[in-house]
């Protein structure tokens, strides 16, 4: 059989397969009657018959990714949806983030170390030339001095209520997005992940080098340190998260490097989406609590309060660590009598 004669002969079921597809695609599958569907069914499972026949012909490359359109509209149809059960949600943040991370300690120490590598690189490079600190601050930081914006905001007033939602909804999306950033560079072989996380240390650390250098370096970590533990620790996860990606393409060990890639895309997506809760969290902190300053708040009070925090951040992405030494201490193992890390 020719191309024509094939084409020809298959053409008019492949019509009658889209017109079905046009009705399901807008209304769903539901609204077919009994035989529709069996019609339906017996079209897709010829269409993909027909699929394979052209696929072992040479020259029908038009036709198979006609086809091939055609019978991923249909599986679409047909295949079933996976559903999103919330208690296996809720156990993934409750268990699951936290034992994968703990799983791949290695690669979340990397990018902490990387990130306050660039903390201290930053914090010294303005104390030995200040004139640094003019290329590694934001600009409002820089024409505003540090003791006139202390004297500022102990005198201001906070943000009102709809403007502080509005706050933390921009902090919200803005820190996804450098997240996400931050993994997705993992596929520059972990050079651009790695960059990015020294170089948002940089900042950091030149920046409390500004305040530091007017006295006010305790001002400074009851302003940042609240919303800054868990924030630097999800940005520090999704570098992680990048650091992965990166180990399956440079180390694929005897596996093809797309296999490789593949494989610890999983865990490192799943790295990624991991860290929802704590955004939100650092959001809320950074958008209301970090934002009330001395004399309203005082810099103890906010000190004790990012200590509390990061007690409780590092409690929960620790707590399979902690369950383990906790069983082991009482001599009975794991609860479940095995590794809390498989």
């Amino acid at each position: 059989m020719d191309l024509a004669e094939f084409v020809n002969e298959k053409r008019h079921r492949w019509e009658s397969l889209e017109r079905l597809l046009q009705v399901t695609e807008t209304q769903g599958v539901r609204v077919l009657s009994v035989e529709q569907g069996k019609e339906f069914i017996r079209l897709y499972r010829l269409a993909s018959s027909d699929l394979v026949w052209s696929q072992a012909h040479a020259g029908l490359s038009e036709v198979v990714d006609y086809l091939n359109r055609l019978v991923a509209r249909a599986y679409a149809q047909v295949a079933p949806r996976p559903k999103l059960h919330v208690r296996a949600l809720f156990l993934f943040v409750l268990e699951g983030f936290p034992r994968l991370l703990v799983g791949e300690w290695r690669v979340f120490v990397l990018a902490v170390g990387l990130f306050f590598g660039g903390a201290g690189f930053g914090y010294l490079a303005a104390h030995a030339n200040p004139e640094l600190a003019h290329h590694m601050v934001s600009e409002d930081h820089i024409l505003e001095d540090p003791a006139q914006r202390v004297q500022r905001e102990a005198t201001g007033e906070t943000l009102a209520g709809d403007k502080q939602v509005l706050f933390a909804s921009f902090l919200f999306t803005h820190n996804i997005q450098v997240a996400i950033f931050c993994f997705c560079l993992g596929l520059t072989l972990g050079i651009g992940t790695a960059l990015l996380l020294f170089f948002n240390g940089v900042l950091l650390g030149s920046l409390a080098w500004v305040y530091a250098q007017k006295g006010l370096l305790a001002w400074f970590c009851a302003w940042i340190l609240p919303h800054g533990i868990p924030e630097i620790t999800v940005i520090c996860i999704a570098g992680a998260a990048g650091f992965l990606l990166a180990r399956g393409i440079v180390s694929p060990k005897d596996k093809k490097r797309s296999t490789a890639l593949y494989e610890a895309s999983k865990p490192a997506t799943q790295l990624l989406l991991g860290t929802f809760p704590l955004f939100v969290y650092a959001g809320i902190i950074e958008a209301t609590l970090s934002q009330i300053h001395p004399p309203k708040l005082s810099i103890a009070f906010k000190l004790g309060f990012a200590l509390f925090s990061g007690l409780l951040v590092y409690g929960y992405l620790l707590s399979p660590l902690l369950q383990r030494v906790w069983w082991g201490l009482r001599g009975g193992g794991t609860p479940s009598g095995r590794s809390l890390f498989n």
